[in-house]
C-alpha cells in the first residue's frame, strides 16, 4: 500500500460469526503498515485467544465447505433465524463442561454455540481438543436443524434418549477430526486425542476407542457419550477385541454410512423404537434384525 493499511482480521464468513464470549466479535487488530503483514498466529500449545479463534473457524470451515463423508451443513439462516453464532470463552466453564450447544438461544440472541479454551482438569487445551469440542457441538446444532428444535430437546432433555444425541455427536466429531488431521498429515494429533476419550480416532487395530462403560462414577453425564453410532459404522467388536464380557456391546453391526444415518435415520428418530425401526428398513447388507436388537438394546438398556 501506498500508505499504511490497518491490518485486521474478523472470524466470521456468511454462515456464521465467532464471537468473544456472548457479545463481542471475534478479532485480530492488526499492524498498521504499508508492507505485506504476514501473521503467525501461534502453535497448538499456545493460550492465546487469536490462535483457538483461528480453530474454531477451522473446525466450522471443515464442516460448511468441505468433505464430511456426506453429511448436511449444521444450519444456514434464514428470514427467521439469525446467522449461526459461536461463542468462544477464554476460560473454563464453573460446571467444567467443554462446551455446548441449545436451539432456543437463537430466540435470546446469546451463541447457539459455546466452547470453553480452558479445561477444569488440565488448564488450557491443545487446539486438536478444541477442534474436536467445536465439531461436536456442530453435529448437535445439524441435528437440531434436521428434525427440529422441539423433537431434538426431548431427546436432549429425556435421560431415556439423550444417549441418542450425544453419541451421534461423538460419532461426527471422531469422523470428521480423523478426516481432518489426516488431510493435514498430523495424525500424531489424532494419537493424542485417543487419550482423552475413547472415540475420537481410529487407531490401526482399532483397541483403545470405544472404552466406554454403562456406569462412570467420575461423572454421571459420560455414560451418555457413546460409540453407538460408530459400532453402527465400523467392524470393530469391542466385546471381541477388549475382552470384558457384557462390559462392552457385542457388536455384530457395520457398514452405515454416515449420510445414511443421518439422513434416513436420524431424520425420523424420536427414541429407541423409531431408531430401531429405521436402522432396520436402511440395514446393510449381511446385517440381520437381531443383531441390531442385541445392539440397541445394550446402549437403550444402561
Amino acid at each position: 500500500f501506498r500508505r499504511p493499511a490497518n491490518y485486521s482480521i474478523v472470524w466470521e464468513r456468511a454462515h456464521w460469526d465467532i464471537r468473544e464470549g456472548d457479545w463481542g466479535q471475534a478479532f485480530y487488530n492488526g499492524p498498521k503498515q504499508q508492507s505485506p503483514w504476514n501473521l503467525a498466529i501461534g502453535s497448538a500449545t499456545n493460550t492465546n485467544k487469536s490462535m483457538r479463534y483461528a480453530t474454531t473457524h477451522r473446525a466450522l470451515h471443515r464442516y460448511y465447505y468441505s468433505e464430511i463423508s456426506g453429511l448436511k451443513k449444521p444450519f444456514v439462516a434464514s428470514w427467521y433465524e439469525s446467522t449461526l453464532k459461536v461463542g468462544y470463552y477464554h476460560k473454563e466453564h464453573p460446571k467444567c463442561i467443554e462446551g455446548s450447544a441449545v436451539p432456543y438461544r437463537n430466540w435470546i440472541t446469546i451463541p447457539h454455540v459455546a466452547v470453553y479454551g480452558k479445561s477444569c482438569s488440565s488448564g488450557w487445551v491443545k487446539t486438536n481438543e478444541l477442534f474436536a469440542t467445536t465439531i461436536h457441538e456442530l453435529t448437535h446444532v445439524s441435528h437440531w436443524d434436521l428434525i427440529g428444535q422441539f423433537s431434538f430437546s426431548e431427546l436432549w432433555l429425556s435421560t431415556n434418549t439423550r444417549i441418542i444425541p450425544e453419541s451421534w455427536a461423538e460419532a461426527v466429531e471422531w469422523r470428521l477430526t480423523n478426516i481432518e488431521y489426516n488431510e493435514l498429515g498430523r495424525t500424531d494429533r489424532l494419537n493424542n486425542l485417543a487419550a482423552r476419550n475413547y472415540n475420537h480416532v481410529q487407531l490401526p487395530d482399532g483397541p483403545g476407542i470405544q472404552l466406554w462403560f454403562k456406569r462412570n462414577s467420575k461423572n454421571e453425564n459420560w455414560e451418555y457419550y457413546t460409540p453407538l453410532f460408530i459400532d453402527l459404522v465400523d467392524n470393530h467388536n469391542q466385546r471381541q477385541r477388549l475382552g470384558g464380557g457384557s462390559s462392552h456391546p457385542n457388536d455384530n453391526v457395520s457398514g452405515y454410512t454416515f449420510q445414511v444415518l443421518e439422513q434416513d435415520v436420524l431424520r425420523r428418530t424420536f427414541g429407541f423404537s423409531s431408531f430401531k425401526e429405521r436402522l432396520k428398513l436402511f440395514k446393510p447388507s449381511g446385517v440381520t434384525d437381531a443383531q441390531i436388537d442385541e445392539l440397541i438394546n445394550y446402549y437403550s438398556s444402561f
